[in-house]
């Protein structure tokens, strides 16, 4: 009887090869995902992101001077971090950690000390680059062609 129990201990000892590769698998694919939710929680705050975000209401100013055929504005005002789009009043916050600079192609008025991009109805601008970086020294760029009006992401920005 001792032997069949000594037998029968020594078959169920430890774990087989099929359950270390389960265990390793399913260990693989949380680290995986943990992986992405870092990535997509980064991303959302990133620099980068807040330039899309400008971006995509600066090219929707554009079209919107292009369809309507009348000129299109948005200021720009660095000490509060905010783009302010004329037409709808519709404004984009810059995250308070990170720094804003921006050159319009045409600055404001000395009444006036906010910079300003308008956009033409025949789809050209003033022109302006913007920079957004935050404290860990990640930045983005982008600009607006003041010929084409089109929106650019310089693929420099990173350097």
């Amino acid at each position: 009887m001792r032997d069949w129990d000594a037998q029968l201990r020594r078959a169920t000892a430890g774990f087989t090869l099929v359950e270390m590769l389960v265990v390793l698998a399913v260990v693989a694919a949380a680290t995986g995902i943990s992986f992405l939710g870092v990535r997509v929680i980064r991303a959302v705050n990133s620099p980068e992101a807040v330039a899309h975000k400008i971006g995509d209401s600066l090219a929707a100013l554009r079209y919107r001077a292009l369809n309507t055929g009348r000129a299109q504005s948005a200021r720009f005002d660095v000490q509060q971090k905010k783009v302010i789009v004329a037409a709808d009043g519709s404004e984009i916050n810059v995250p308070a950690e990170y720094s804003i600079v921006v050159t319009a192609g045409r600055e404001a008025d000395e009444d006036d000390r906010e910079p300003e991009i308008t956009f033409l109805p025949d789809g050209s601008s003033s022109g302006v680059e913007i920079s957004i970086s935050d404290v860990l020294r990640n930045d983005a760029k982008l600009r607006v062609n003041w010929l084409t009006g089109l929106v650019e992401y310089p693929e420099d920005a990173h350097d």
